[in-house]
């Protein structure tokens, strides 16, 4: 089993990932823990706090920055795309929990000090509580087992930009420090995510059998998939953060290829994820996947556990 801190900015398709990693037997998940994204820290921390309950999971939930590793703060959040509230508007029951002690970066460490060697962070938001994590402790690289983070895009157009993905656009400067620190590392990016996509009639699949769970799924997916509709014409949407759990749980689905990954921070290109394939390099790429048995699996497995 997995040991894994699942570093998160829900988003429709981060509870649909958090969905899947509950699921799963083969991950245990130490905490949780937020950052900014798809909506502010605030809001993804309360998002997070709600998905544990209704998911009916338990792991801590640990807030992450309000800042990019520069001090920045977002000017404006994709609420076309998640709605303000990050899950699609819907009205989100009273959550009396507040996050644990702890911030997100120093969590990382001591979970990583604890256990050398034998955690994964999975990282589906921008990169800045892992960049802090290393910058204010020097053993974290060494201890850390590797980075699987869903972002970046080599040969598929970015999606903020033509050259950048979200995630690595919101803070270059962090993917700079991760790219550059020597931890093993996999992305999971568009050149993926893109050809994995969920369609009406898969999600009813799903949701149809899940009861009152099922009905929050199908609301906020349906404000994604309308979303996807409008702007890209697409009758089906991307899973992102989903695919980045499933290569935690089944890498064989995947193809990628060994390099060095390096990130653009200015210019109208900033945020650009290169790649040079190196098969000596600290860097795996996702390059390509077999959508089909991911979805399978996916399907499968948060059928039968819920």
């Amino acid at each position: 089993m997995k040991r894994i801190i699942f570093d998160t900015d829900p988003g429709i398709d981060d509870a649909m990932a958090l969905l899947f990693l509950g699921s799963s037997s083969s991950v245990f998940i130490s905490s949780l823990t937020t950052i900014m994204g798809n909506a502010s820290t605030e809001q993804c921390t309360r998002n997070a706090l709600f998905l544990r309950k209704i998911y009916g999971l338990k792991m801590p939930v640990h807030k992450g920055s309000s800042t990019s590793i520069n001090g920045q703060t977002p000017s404006k959040y994709p609420d076309l795309v998640h709605g303000k509230n990050g899950l699609a508007d819907i009205v989100l029951t009273e959550e009396r929990s507040l996050p644990d002690p702890g911030t997100a970066h120093s969590v990382m460490s001591s979970t990583a000090k604890k256990h050398p060697n034998d955690l994964t962070v999975l990282a589906v938001g921008q990169l800045t509580n892992v960049a802090l994590a290393i910058l204010k402790d020097k053993s974290f690289s060494g201890n850390l087992k590797e980075i699987v983070f869903m972002g970046g895009t080599i040969n598929e157009p970015g999606n903020v930009t033509p050259w950048a993905e979200a995630n690595i656009w919101g803070d270059p400067e962090a993917a700079e420090i991760i790219f550059k620190s020597g931890i093993p590392l996999t992305m999971v990016g568009l050149d993926v995510t893109m050809k994995t996509r969920i369609t009406k009639t898969f999600l009813r699949t799903i949701t149809s059998k899940l009861g009152k769970l099922g009905r929050f799924l199908q609301n906020i997916n349906t404000f994604y998939a309308d979303y996807y509709a409008k702007s890209m014409n697409l009758d089906s949407f991307p899973i992102h953060d989903s695919l980045a759990a499933m290569f935690v749980t089944n890498p064989d689905f995947f193809v990628t290829k060994k390099g060095i990954l390096s990130v653009k921070k200015n210019g109208e290109e900033r945020g650009r994820t290169l790649f040079e394939e190196n098969q000596q390099g600290p860097h795996s790429v996702c390059l390509d996947v077999n959508a089909d048995k991911v979805l399978t699996e996916y399907e499968k497995l948060v059928t039968n556990h819920y």
